[in-house]
């Protein structure tokens, strides 16, 4: 027995309700869910939603910012017709009523089949600019009371996620805004104490500069003052007493060793005003150091004796050439020595080394004296600096010496350093100077290469792209690493193991340049450029050898090569050799 109609209708309109009340509920819930959900997703969610909740055929969605163009748009379809083109149908097929802003619902010609298709619609935001949520069936009944509920209710909660969206993006950029502003004050604040710590240590500085010209006039006054006060003084005593012949040769000595000082003072003064000016210059040539050291050795050698201080030379004769000016690297010797001689006790004791490092001539003088403080040494170059400047300093001068002594070296392209372990441990001063490299043209004149090196990198801007080298040495590691050298900058480079494959090299084809090692078996780099030259070949030829003796020198040259350079031999040195002989020849 079937219900009576009206217990019916009331149980049809009950269960309507719960499915109503069930959507309702649903619906309500997709905010919570759509957290962090950009347009595009919270789009396709709720025609998702709507699409299974309405049993629509069609579903389209838009959203849009408020004063800002559309930025998600979604079209569905339901019963299975989903697909690119059922979407586009929806699309071109509602195009017409949605740029209706007072369009809500209507009939319109069924997308993608015979009949109509009835739309209910729903827009949002404030007025209605946010958005728009159309729905589709072709149901005749469609849309119902409830539908049109839940139509409206979608679309309130897609306002309020799209709200809720800016809201966040709101706050994440007053977050940023915040964030930079943040940073911004801390790199105001940052470059402030920058610029505090920057002025602070400038104004030091500047005090500290303050106080070491003064410091220096100070000192200027008193060693100027004192020779000259001698000089007035015996002066004096000559005059009221005449005619005494021993005084008179007593005063006269005493004059002059003060003359003398204040010209060391002026003359110290002098260069040191033409290195801050920049007009000190060297007259360069090809200069032997071993003479100058033992004439430098000499002149300071009366005073050591008067001290007992005992000066020892280790100066070695094979040590090689350089280019530099006579008169200065005698300065810088004779300042090195002055320094030891003054600062070194009675019964001291100084040596000097001359010796080759590499491609550079070394000369050290080391002393007993009392040594340099730790705290002192990293300025002991620097001028107007003493590790004394108090008035009761033992020692005079004015402290320009070893600042002289630095720029002169490096004016010569070498360097100076001090060690010292400590106050009264001694010290040691060496200066490292780059050696002259010298090559003899085809008329045998000797020609002198200056080169700066270990101040450039190994090509230093040399490009020997068209120039073909052959690398003759019995060391097959020598000859590996030479090639490498020279390809780095581009030159072409043969190898040959003996002198015999150098003379079938030179056979099978012409070369720029040879770079030949002398000791070889069976035939050795002599009797190679014998045999090279004797064929009437003016290649330009380099003896690199371990045999560094003045005497090797000068047999490397009879024998026909341009140019002789010791073993070990920096990848500078080698490159700047070929690039001079490649000039030269």
């Amino acid at each position: 027995m079937s219900p009576p109609p009206l217990e019916k209708s009331c149980s049809d309109e009950i269960s309507s309700l719960r499915r109503a009340m069930r959507d309702l509920v649903a619906l309500s819930a997709l905010p919570a869910i759509w957290t962090g959900y950009d347009p595009e997703r919270i789009a396709e969610s709720l025609a998702e939603v709507m699409l299974q909740t309405l049993s629509l055929e069609v579903i389209y969605i838009t959203f849009a910012r408020r004063g800002r163009t559309r930025v998600a748009e979604f079209a569905r379809c339901g019963q299975g017709r989903d697909n690119a083109a059922s979407r586009a149908a929806v699309v071109r097929a509602l195009a017409p009523w949605l740029s209706d802003p007072f369009w809500s619902s209507s009939v319109i010609p069924h997308p993608f089949q015979e009949g109509s298709l009835r739309i209910a619609s729903a827009r949002f935001g404030y007025v209605g600019d946010e958005g728009v949520i159309a729905a589709g069936s072709s149901r005749p009944d469609f849309p119902t009371e409830q539908e049109r509920l839940l139509i409206s209710v979608s679309a309130n909660q897609a306002a309020i996620a799209i709200r809720q969206m800016s809201v966040d993006e709101e706050r994440l950029g007053l977050l940023e805004r915040e964030r930079e502003a943040r940073q911004e004050a801390q790199k105001e604040l940052a470059e402030r104490r920058r610029a505090e710590e920057s002025e602070r240590a400038a104004r030091m500085d500047a005090e500290r500069a303050s106080r070491l010209r003064d410091e220096f006039l100070a000192t200027v006054s008193h060693e100027l003052r004192t020779p000259l006060n001698s000089v007035l003084g015996w002066t004096q005593v000559l005059r009221r007493s005449p005619g005494q012949e021993e005084l008179r040769i007593q005063a006269l000595d005493a004059i002059e060793r003060g003359a003398r000082a204040q010209t060391r003072l002026v003359e110290d003064l002098l260069d040191m005003s033409r290195i801050i000016s920049g007009k000190l210059r060297l007259e360069l040539q090809t200069v032997d150091l071993m003479p100058l050291l033992q004439a430098a050795i000499e002149t300071v050698r009366p005073g050591a004796q008067t001290k007992a201080i005992r000066i020892d030379g280790i100066l070695d004769p094979a040590a090689g050439p350089i280019r530099g000016d006579p008169a200065r690297l005698q300065q810088i010797f004779w300042n090195l020595l002055s320094n030891a001689v003054k600062f070194t006790p009675q019964g001291g004791q100084i040596q000097v080394h001359l010796e080759r490092v590499n491609s550079h001539v070394k000369v050290s003088v080391s002393d007993t004296g009392q040594g340099i403080a730790p705290e002192f040494l990293p300025y002991v170059f620097d001028r107007f600096r003493q590790a004394d400047s108090s008035r009761t300093r033992l020692h005079g001068g004015l402290g320009l010496g070893l600042a002289i002594v630095r720029h002169l070296v490096e004016l010569h392209g070498g360097k100076a350093q001090a060690k010292s372990p400590g106050t009264n441990k001694g010290s040691t001063f060496s200066v490292q100077l780059p050696m002259a490299i010298v090559y003899r043209d085809a008329f045998g004149r000797e020609h002198p290469l200056s080169s700066p090196y270990g101040h450039s990198e190994v090509c230093g801007g040399v490009s020997l792209s068209k120039v073909r080298v052959l690398v003759v040495d019995d060391d097959v590691e020598a000859c590996e690493v030479l090639q490498r050298v020279l390809k780095e900058c581009h030159a072409t480079v043969d190898t040959a193991t003996s002198a015999r494959q150098a003379l079938e090299r030179l056979t099978e084809m012409s070369h720029d340049i040879i770079i030949s090692d002398i000791g070889m078996p069976e035939m050795d780099g002599y009797e190679l450029i014998r045999q090279i030259r004797s064929r009437g070949a003016k290649i330009p030829a380099v003896a690199m050898t371990a045999f560094a003796r003045s005497e090797d020198r000068i047999r490397a040259l009879q024998a026909g090569y341009n140019m002789h350079v010791a073993k070990p031999l920096e990848p500078q040195e080698l490159i700047a050799v070929v690039a001079a002989l490649v000039r030269a020849g």
